[in-house]
């Protein structure tokens, strides 16, 4: 379980589907007094989504300097697609409005980017940095963790490490000195 590269992200993945279905559906209201004008609308919808799947996958946007590119998938690019009719932009702007509650997802880091904005506003410029340690050269990681003496994967990391020493296999360095 320690030196498992793929609990961790399998859990997020679990975790963000399960929150997905929780959370709102995407949904339009319209009142519709027959069953034939609700038949309408719902065709109407299926088609919008079908032209944003289109658009996902092969449409086009303008950048700021009027450059066009493909959207390739990239959900942020799709609200400025070209040629887009009045029900797909419906569609979208709800499926934005729905993912914005959503942690993980893009619409989540726009809205902290707005907020880091306005306490740039307010406070200056901020210091970010980022710390991602890893457990093999990370002390505070290394005091912090509770390992088993005898654990295999250790034992076999450290067998490892030695028979790479012995066999003079690892990079050579050279420290220089410069007075």
């Amino acid at each position: 379980m320690r030196s498992s590269w793929v609990l961790t992200p399998a859990l997020r993945n679990l975790y963000f589907r399960r929150a997905l279905l929780e959370s709102a559906s995407i949904m339009n209201r319209c009142t519709a007094e027959s069953g034939e004008l609700a038949e309408v609308h719902t065709r109407e919808l299926c088609a919008a989504a079908a032209e944003l799947y289109h658009h996902l996958q092969t449409g086009h946007f303008k950048t700021s300097s009027g450059q066009r590119r493909a959207i390739a998938g990239d959900m942020a690019k799709l609200r400025y697609a070209e040629n887009l009719s009045e029900k797909a932009r419906l569609l979208e702007r709800n499926m934005r409005q729905v993912s914005s509650q959503l942690g993980g997802v893009q619409e989540v880091r726009t809205k902290i980017g707005n907020a880091l904005l306005g306490a740039r506003v307010v406070y200056g410029e901020p210091l970010f940095i980022t710390v991602s340690p890893s457990s093999r050269h990370s002390g505070l990681v290394l005091r912090l963790s509770r390992v088993r003496v005898n654990d295999p994967t250790l034992r076999l990391e450290d067998m490892a490490l030695e028979e790479a020493r012995q066999l003079g296999s690892g990079p050579r360095f050279s420290i220089l000195q410069a007075f």
